[in-house]
């Protein structure tokens, strides 16, 4: 695999994190499970030794939260450990939720928690 080949899978799979995010945080849970093979094993950076196992499961895995506002920050995503149809990487998330409302909250007296996780470990299959 030449370098542009490499670079050009990094930035495939950092584009479908990045859908991945806005999905999550837009509550569009069609569409995020359609992110998910049919198989997929998802692991919660909040749980990480359970999977969530298959797309039907993930989506109602997420489908099922109580409603809430939410921005998940991506960061640090490093790719490694290619091998031409796997590529692993590691990356850390910052979860800000709060609960839904239908009004809109005065900047101030928002109340919102904030979350840090540890490490995401996406592995992505050609």
């Amino acid at each position: 695999m030449s370098d542009d080949e490499r670079r050009a899978a990094e930035w495939d799979c950092q584009q479908l994190l990045n859908k991945m995010i806005h999905l999550l945080d837009n509550g569009r849970w069609d569409e995020l499970a359609e992110c998910f093979t049919v198989d997929a094993e998802f692991f919660r950076p909040s749980d990480p030794v359970n999977a969530v196992v298959g797309r039907a499961a993930i989506h109602k895995a997420f489908s099922g939260r109580p409603p809430s506002i939410t921005s998940h920050q991506l960061a640090s995503c490093w790719f490694q450990d290619y091998t031409g149809t796997e590529l692993r990487t590691q990356s850390r998330i910052l979860l800000m939720a709060g609960a839904a409302s239908e009004e809109r909250p005065a900047p101030a007296n928002a109340k919102v928690s904030v979350l840090v996780k540890g490490r995401f470990w996406p592995i992505f299959f050609s």
